[in-house]
């Protein structure tokens, strides 16, 4: 996809304020087959994942993903500008001139401008927009907190009633063709799914051919497996360190296709796994496909399950609880568990923290409470 059309902006409400809370993208079997240089290479890709919003383990607070809140403000220079605080995460920082904006002559490199600039400001201008970004966990935990953001401000702007694929490839969009990165789409398409007014699960199935040709399909949780989703634990083990390893994997792979096929193919099969399971509602089963992911992701390089995350996955096995190394994997990111019980989920806590200075959060799943 080379280009994208504007989209107007909703008129904002008396306030004149705009507001989204997008959930992050956490469990997430078959991954690595949505990045787009190995799709063809091993006839496309296949992802399944759960989206969440977080809170401090324990706490009283709300649970909340990526929030978006702006203010449409008198303009305080010619056309007015745009400011984006980002508070706790530095880099998603960024301002410059609406009239930067629309003719494109931004810093490309600010993420959450180059998504500003795929909507139509022409019914709200002149005016300022202040931007605040706040994330519910700290920079570089692998869930996806860039497609998040990115799913927010298309969120907050055209409304919790528009399509969920549309936002996400409009986010998608930004990203990678107006900021230049290099990017799979899951973790646009989980934020999205978990974002709209009538989400009614929190697991969808991506099925690619392409980056841009994609069928999304919401993916039912049964009780069984809902009961060990309501006690996740997401451990926080610092800003994930994972670009050198992912681009000497990268280098690897592309250099031996044969072996690159094998290898891909093997970790877009635990995506079949994991749907398997939920359609079965069978939580033996979704053991196994947690333990094949990771066996897969080992097979990719062994660089890419740290030392700290093996610890800890086998804590969480002591308290017969399942992990997924989620996104970037390395020496740093998350690692999320989920348990039988509370208890058995507390008792995980507990241990983990004897064994380092970690972050620990609760989730609340989009579509889950039902159960």
């Amino acid at each position: 996809m080379t280009d994208m059309t504007l989209a107007p902006a909703l008129l904002p409400e008396l306030l004149r304020t705009y507001r989204a809370d997008v959930p992050l993208r956490l469990w997430d079997h078959g991954k690595w087959s949505d990045v787009e240089k190995f799709l063809a290479l091993i006839g496309g890709g296949a992802v399944l994942n759960l989206c969440g919003r977080l809170r401090l383990w324990g706490s009283d607070d709300l649970f909340s993903g990526i929030v978006i809140n702006v203010n449409v403000l008198p303009p305080t220079i010619h056309g007015g500008r745009v400011i984006v605080r980002a508070g706790a995460d530095p880099s998603f920082n960024a301002n410059c001139t609406v009239e930067q904006l629309v003719d494109g002559s931004f810093d490309h490199n600010e993420l959450a401008l180059c998504v500003l600039s795929t909507i139509d400001f022409s019914r709200i201008i002149p005016c300022d927009l202040e931007i605040t970004v706040v994330a519910p966990i700290p920079p570089g935990a692998s869930l996806g907190t860039s497609a998040a953001l990115g799913v927010a401000i298309e969120r907050a702007f055209l409304g919790n009633a528009h399509d969920s694929l549309k936002i996400a490839e409009r986010a998608l969009f930004a990203e990678k063709e107006i900021s230049g990165r290099k990017t799979g789409r899951q973790d646009h398409d989980a934020a999205a799914n978990g974002s709209h007014c009538d989400v009614w699960t929190p697991a969808i199935m991506i099925e690619m051919t392409s980056l841009w040709e994609a069928t999304v399909t919401s993916t039912p949780i049964g009780s069984n497996i809902a009961s060990w989703l309501k006690n996740t634990v997401v451990t926080y083990l610092g800003s994930h360190d994972s670009s050198d390893i992912h681009q000497a994997l990268m280098a690897e792979l592309e250099g031996d296709s044969a072996a690159a096929e094998v290898k891909l193919t093997r970790i877009r099969q635990t995506a079949e796994l994991a749907r398997k399971a939920l359609a079965e509602d069978s939580t033996e089963l979704f053991s196994q496909a947690c333990q094949a992911l990771l066996d897969a992701q080992r097979g990719l390089s062994q660089a890419l399950i740290g030392g700290r995350s093996h610890v800890l996955i086998e804590t969480a096995r002591h308290f017969d609880g399942v992990s997924c190394v989620p996104g970037a994997g390395g020496n740093g990111g998350s690692l999320i568990s989920c348990f039988p019980s509370r208890e058995q989920a507390e008792g995980f806590v507990s241990e983990a923290q004897k064994a380092g200075s970690y972050r620990f959060y609760e989730v609340e799943y989009p579509g889950l409470n039902h159960h």
